[in-house]
């Protein structure tokens, strides 16, 4: 989203498209919408064990074109969505679907002010629609046929946000994001998001995921500025019940330890209005513990009214 004019100054103006990943800290308001489609081409090859360590794992390529829009349903308040396809490939394999769906429900607490020192807080109510597929995957397809979890996932985010005008077109924007997600218990069936294998079934309770978030967007002409956004996410210990199963004879574990994860996202970006601007970068991760590694180039196209 970009950000408002400060309403101490007249002649200079932010033109800022948001950056690549952090959560908007200012809501829209009735009447304005912005809309905004994403292109994310990934490569995961490598897993981090418990002590953080990485280890090189076969190429899984991933293309993801997601849509994302957001309507302001009063001064305070707005919503946003983000529709996601993907397509999966890995080692002769490949397939095409939607993944799951993510809405939220802004509200703004306290607005951002040019002449105040103390931050925008904005808080969200979060929902995860699991609309991807999870459930009853095809061994020979080496998981390029899962694009969701199958869980509901509730959560709240508070977003503390600041522009600063520096001088002249130079603006500093600096967004600050916790976000915490319950997850819904989900029932599966031989090979699944969690693990499993032929004769699996059961009940999966996904493990509650925490998140942080730093982000900032310097402008240092009219037209042009940077973005970085810095991602922390921890997730709890999955959950089964009831029975696993064997796959070639050996048990066939269902569920993943808790984890995390560490990964840093810089951009570019050029705007050439208040209304349109085009952002593009790349995201990786820098380090984990028993998650995956992976590099990620991003696009995308930024237009408010």
């Amino acid at each position: 989203m970009l950000a408002p004019r400060p309403a101490n100054y007249t002649e200079w103006q932010s033109y800022f498209t948001g950056s690549l990943l952090a959560p908007t800290g200012t809501v829209l308001p009735v009447g304005h919408y912005d809309i905004e489609p994403y292109l994310f081409y990934t490569v995961t090859n490598g897993a981090y064990d418990q002590h953080w360590r990485a280890h090189k794992t076969p190429n899984f390529y991933s293309a993801t074109a997601q849509l994302y829009a957001n309507a302001g349903l009063t001064e305070w308040m707005d919503f946003e969505v983000y529709i996601p396809v993907a397509f999966n490939h890995t080692s002769g394999q490949s397939d095409f679907g939607l993944a799951d769906v993510a809405t939220f429900l802004g509200f703004q607490l306290y607005p951002d002010n040019a002449y105040l020192w103390r931050p925008g807080v904005q808080l969200t109510i979060n929902e995860l629609l699991p609309l991807g597929k999870y459930n009853r995957l095809n061994p020979d397809k080496q998981k390029t046929d899962w694009f969701g979890n199958g869980s509901w996932g509730t959560g709240l985010s508070l977003i503390f946000y600041k522009l600063v005008h520096i001088e002249k077109e130079k603006f500093l924007s600096l967004n600050v994001n916790f976000t915490y997600t319950l997850f819904s218990k989900v029932k599966v069936e031989g090979f699944n998001a969690y693990g499993g294998g032929f004769g699996t079934e059961g009940t999966v309770k996904p493990g509650n995921n925490f998140g942080a978030g730093f982000s900032f967007e310097y402008s240092f002409t009219r037209y042009w500025a940077i973005a970085v956004d810095t991602i922390y996410q921890h997730l709890d210990k999955d959950r089964f019940s009831r029975k696993e199963s064997c796959t070639k004879g050996t048990l066939s574990k269902v569920g993943y330890p808790s984890s995390e994860q560490i990964s840093l996202s810089p951009a570019i970006e050029y705007n050439f209005n208040t209304h349109l601007g085009i952002i593009g970068g790349i995201w990786f991760t820098i380090m984990g513990r028993n998650s995956n590694r992976f590099q990620s180039a991003v696009i995308a196209v930024n237009y408010v009214y």
